[in-house]
């Protein structure tokens, strides 16, 4: 629809293909391997590395329709577009690279095979598609350009200016104070498919009593400290149950032996029956195996000598010696009990674990009754952490380094910080955004506020270029830029859109908050910034 030229089409697809096979395999030869979160890769290449192609296609298409030539359409192009491409293509790898020094070593893997995408991805680009067109032809010249879409687009931009700035304050505010509440999911189990039988099994054995993956486990010095705890956790809200060695021991051995006796002891009101009459009743009432009775029953077994000896087990249970702990069978007793005389105190969850407000909750109680207590819960808590620590460094090592490139290649300084607004505002746009959609952060879109900044600063390199070098805001709408610049972002989005569908949560909500990030990017840096270029550029002196 964007492009509406097969055969630039094929060949935006074969540049693809063949970059992704040299991605695949660099991935195999620097790493050896690939895990969950780096293999997501190889779906985002299809939608980051058709951009490189969208931009050089359209604008050999764009000099072919001023009227040069196939082949010096080519390589005026390619002079064209090869400084902001390989700008685009290296401000994206160290958008990724900066995941690589972070504490998760799943993303820092991803980070490398991403950033070797970008590489590679430009390659394939500059060496596939003129060899493609050289080999098998260049497609038909259109004499007409289709750019008057973009030019009324443009023009309403400078009409509605005013209000454009308005609104984007007002969203500022809005957004920017929903960014400030938005939420970290630390657990791992919201990555999981909810639907899968392992996580199935899991939350039924947690409503049935009989266990949890995120049960704590708390050491108490001696047998009073394990009892006190587990008397003040049994009290707590979201504690389920707390099991100690105690547990395992018979309680009120007497009264129950007494009730046992008591029902032995009353006296009999009924009449027993005879087999003769149970016999019969089998037959009239047709029970299941009544007809394989036998006719009679074996003297020896009647009721008087099977339960002879009743009293004499009665007897002995009463007369039994008392029960301590090391009646308790060994393994269980070595299992709880330390051989220094420490008990081990297991705390259940009553809650339903994939709701992380109700496990910070559950561990929050439990460590203020039993500070040592730990497990998986506290584990993915406090990995949380670290992990929120590090994407705030690895956000600030990929704006820093690619703040360093642009102020290295743009030729004027403002423009540095004209690219970042619209990074800036989407940003805070998908944070604000996931708040008010009641979204989280996980261990795994975490990598979407990194990624902002490495795939956004691709469109603001564009069109800041291509902006400065026809100098006004007309001419710029009337470029092959504006398109190749939705085109590649729609494309982007396609791509992480798919992720979407996945059964995996965590793929999921990377596809679903890139998915919010990027149509935040393509909105600011198609409305805001050409008209942030318009009315911060110098006035021609009269």
């Amino acid at each position: 629809m964007g492009i509406r030229s097969l055969r630039v089409i094929i060949a935006c697809y074969l540049t693809v293909l063949v970059g992704l096979a040299w991605t695949f395999a660099a991935g195999l030869l620097v790493i050896g391997h690939y895990n969950t979160i780096s293999i997501v890769f190889m779906v985002m290449f299809i939608g980051l590395a058709v951009d490189f192609s969208i931009h050089l296609c359209l604008h050999i298409q764009e000099l072919r329709v001023k009227g040069e030539s196939n082949e010096v359409g080519m390589r005026h192009a390619i002079a064209h577009s090869i400084r902001p491409l390989s700008l685009c293509a290296l401000s994206s790898a160290l958008g990724f690279l900066s995941f690589y020094p972070t504490a998760y070593t799943g993303l820092g893997e991803l980070g490398i095979v991403s950033a070797l995408g970008m590489i590679l991805g430009l390659i394939a680009t500059f060496v596939v598609i003129p060899l493609f067109f050289t080999l098998f032809g260049y497609p038909t010249v259109r004499h007409q350009t289709d750019t008057h879409r973009f030019a009324w687009f443009g023009s309403q931009l400078i009409r509605f200016k005013n209000l454009i700035f308005i609104a984007v304050i007002a969203l500022t505010l809005v957004m920017g104070y929903g960014a400030t509440q938005f939420k970290f999911d630390f657990s791992t189990l919201v990555l999981k498919n909810p639907k899968s039988e392992s996580v199935l099994a899991l939350n039924q054995l947690q409503q049935e009593g009989l266990g949890s993956s995120y049960q704590l486990f708390a050491i108490a010095k001696d047998q009073k400290q394990a009892q006190e705890w587990k008397a003040r956790l049994a009290m707590q809200r979201s504690v389920s149950s707390v099991i100690i060695a105690s547990d395992f021991m018979p309680n009120e051995l007497e009264k129950r032996t007494q009730q046992i006796q008591d029902v032995f002891n009353e006296p009999v009101t009924v009449a027993p029956m005879s087999y003769e009459q149970f016999l019969q009743q089998a037959k009239e009432e047709n029970w299941s195996g009544g007809s394989q009775l036998s006719a009679t029953i074996d003297p020896t077994k009647t009721a008087s000598n099977l339960f002879g000896d009743l009293s004499k087990s009665l007897t002995a249970l009463t007369h039994q010696q008392q029960v301590t702990l090391d009646s308790l069978p060994v393994e269980l007793r070595e299992r709880y009990i330390s051989t220094r005389g420490e008990w081990l105190v297991v705390i259940s969850p009553k809650e339903d674990m994939t709701n992380v407000k109700a496990l910070e909750t559950f561990i929050k109680e439990s460590k203020q009754i039993a500070p040592n207590a730990t497990g998986r819960a506290v584990a993915e808590q406090e990995v949380g952490g670290i992990i929120t620590g590090a994407f705030q460094a690895a956000i600030m090592m990929s704006v820093f380094a690619i703040a360093l490139i642009l102020i290295w290649t743009v030729d004027k300084k403002r423009d540095v910080i004209l690219i970042f607004i619209p990074l800036g505002l989407a940003s805070l746009t998908t944070l604000g955004l996931m708040h008010w959609l009641n979204l989280s952060m996980n261990m795994a879109n975490i990598i979407v506020i990194p990624l902002i900044f490495g795939l956004g600063v691709d469109n603001g390199i564009h069109i800041v270029k291509r902006f400065r070098s026809v100098r006004t805001l007309d001419a710029f709408f009337n470029t092959s830029t504006p398109k190749a610049s939705l085109v590649s972002c729609l494309t982007t989005l396609a791509t992480f859109g798919a992720l979407i569908v996945a059964e995996h949560q965590g793929m999921h909500s990377i596809g679903l908050v890139l998915t919010i990030a990027l149509s935040s990017i393509l909105v600011f840096s198609l409305v805001l910034l050409p008209l942030l270029l318009e009315v911060t550029k110098k006035k021609p002196i009269e």
